[in-house]
């Protein structure tokens, strides 16, 4: 079992899949956080890039 300093890592995809999250949002998570196909981020780390995406997205700003 994984303590907290030790975090299971899955690939970007798997966690798109999970979450049903939609493709235009999870491509744009993706140029935003600058992860390549297969890259392997704990779920904290891709939960926390996708609320920076939409509230960023939400504000109007400049994602990139």
């Amino acid at each position: 079992m994984a303590t907290k300093k030790e975090e299971i890592l899955y690939p970007v995809e798997t966690h798109r899949d999970n979450t049903k999250l939609d493709p235009v949002v999870f491509a744009g998570v993706c140029a935003m956080q600058k992860w390549y196909p297969g890259k392997q981020v704990s779920k904290q780390e891709f939960d926390d890039a996708v609320l920076k995406f939409i509230g960023q997205q939400k504000k109007g700003r400049k994602l990139c």
